[in-house]
Formats: C-alpha cells, structure tokens, sequence
C-alpha cells in the first residue's frame, strides 16, 4: 500500500498543530492571562498571533475560555479590552467556572455536560486556565492524573474540539510544569512562556520569552513585547533569547551592587554580595554576566596579584536600559 505523507496541519502555524492538546507553562504572575485573550482575539479575527504566528486561513468554529481563577464580571471584563469587531466577538465564549467545585470529571454527568456544552457552543479550541483547578487531585500523582488525562481526550473527540490549550504554572525550574511527569510527557506540545528573572522574582521588564516544542513544532525562545494600552503582545523578531535577557539583567545586578558599594570589591565579595555561586551549575552563567557588566562599562576590574578588583565603569546601570546584546 502506499502511503501519501502530507505537510502537519495547524490551526496557529509554528505553535498549535490541528486536533492536539498542549500545554503553556507559565511563570507565576507573569501575565498568562494577557497571552491567552490575545491568543482568543487572534482566532476570532485570524488576525496573525502576536502579529507573528498565523491562524490558519480555514480555520473555522469557536473560542472557548474556562477561567478558574476570576468571576465573570472579571472576565468579560479582559475580553473587553481587547479590539474585535462584533462578528469576532460573536465566537468567543468566555466561562468563569471559579469555586464549582462540581466540575469533575470523575463524574460522568459532568463529562457528558462538558461534551454538550462544547458541541451546543461550536466551540474547535477549548482553552483551561488554569490546569490545576480543574484537575483536583494529586497533582503528583501520576496514575490520577492520566486517569483524568483519558476523560479529557473523551471529551474532545466527542465534541470534535481541534485544539485544547492547558494552561499550568511552573515548578521549580522556570519551563517545567509543577507536578508529575505525567503533566510532561502527555501534551502533544509544551510551551514555556517566562521573564528574564528567576522563578519568583517579579519581572525586570515587560519583555516575556515564548518557547514550545513538540509534535511537528519547535520554536526557539522568542522575545516577545507589550503595547499596554491597546493589551497586544508582539513578537519583536530580535532574536534575542530568554538566556541572553538573563544574562543581561544579571549584568545590571552585578554593576548595581558595584556602584552602589562604598569602596571597590573584589570579585569573591561581589558574588558574595549578588548570592552568585562561583562552581556549580551556574557558575559559567554568573561569569558570563559578570563579563557582560564589564564590557557594557558597567564594571572596570583591576587585577592585583591574584585578587580582581571590581570598580565602577563610565556607564551607570541604574541608568542604561541595558538591552541584550
């Protein structure tokens, strides 16, 4: 027999291939919320996502958004914000289902409904936000976790959804979702959506890192921007890395604490100073930054003997915009 082998399909090209469920992994506090009505706004209008990625031109059928974590009023609020014209705004269907704790889909009632309103709403993507508050059992668990994993497939094949978008915090790594492996290995694409500081750490600018890998998809880490008042995220096309922002927002810290330091200080203090490790896993990270602060003259070193010393340079960076290189 022989067999035709044609090109992937997919509803956003470069990041969501036809009839597959995957998963964001997002950062705490990162503005997830912002990505996913400008996600919604771009499948409703097939307008390109984040002006970059485009919808696919017969891409038909609604948007659906359950949000777990706000009341309607909340909601609909968000989509308000965001420019469509009537007719896009007709195929969204926003769902606060926060503090129904009913919503199980042990339940086969529930599964059944979910299936309904699905198919009753036209809905092709169906998007969870977030994974934690909809999954209620131990998140650690594997065995639980794709026993629920089986119930969800059901209800997209049932109600021919073309895409699912799972949205789900980090752990302690800044791409790796919290919970069992499970919650890695069973999404046909995982996306990690971070800022250049660590997990934690409140965003050192409005740039966000967008990255996803998986079935027919790999997309490197892309800079991506935010024009507050129209509530649209872009892709900038810098090339610029979420390692390579890192490192430079590491820079900054590094000349900070030198100018901010009375004296002159050695490179041992500094690290001391910054809570940076000199071996380890990141340690060719933070000498790579320090390097950095020193070419962008943040940092003028001085040896002596075997100490370095580390003086200001001509360039102040509480005052530099500090853009990667």
């Amino acid at each position: 027999m022989q067999t035709v082998v044609t090109d992937p399909l997919f509803v956003v090209e470069e990041l969501f291939p036809d009839r597959t469920i995957c998963q964001l992994n997002a950062q705490f506090k990162i503005g997830k919320t912002t990505l996913v009505t400008n996600l919604v706004q771009s499948l409703a209008t097939g307008e390109p996502f984040l002006r970059r990625f485009r919808i696919h031109p017969k891409f038909k059928g609604h948007v659906a958004h359950w949000n777990m974590e706000v009341s309607q009023r909340t909601l609909l609020g968000w989509y308000r914000k965001q420019a469509m014209p009537d007719e896009a705004r007709a195929k969204v269907f926003p769902l606060s289902v926060r503090g129904n704790i009913s919503l199980d889909f042990k339940n086969d009632i529930v599964v059944d409904w979910a299936v309904k309103w699905l198919q009753n709403n036209g809905v092709k993507v169906w998007i969870i936000d977030p994974l934690s508050k909809l999954f209620r059992d131990d998140e650690n668990n594997n065995y639980e976790f794709n026993q629920w994993w089986l119930k969800l497939e059901h209800i997209v094949q049932a109600a021919k959804v073309r895409l699912v978008l799972l949205v789900h915090h980090t752990g302690h790594a800044n791409d790796r979702a919290r919970g069992a492996s499970a919650m890695m290995g069973n999404p046909d694409v995982l996306l990690s959506y971070t800022h250049a500081g660590n997990l934690g750490d409140r965003p050192p600018s409005k740039l966000r890192y967008l990255s996803a890998i998986g079935r027919d998809v790999d997309l490197p880490s892309t800079e991506i921007d935010f024009e507050p008042e129209a509530n649209t995220l872009f892709s900038t096309n810098s090339g610029t890395t979420r390692i390579q922002a890192k490192s430079s927002v590491k820079a900054r810290q590094a000349g900070v604490a030198v100018w901010e330091a009375d004296d002159r200080i050695k490179t041992g203090d500094l690290y001391r100073k910054l809570g940076w490790r000199q071996d380890g896993n990141t340690a060719k990270d933070n000498k790579v930054a320090l390097e950095r602060a020193v070419r962008k003259d943040y940092i003028v070193q001085t040896p002596e003997g075997r100490t370095v010393w580390n003086n200001r340079g001509t360039v102040d960076p509480r005052q530099d915009g500090g853009s990667p290189e």
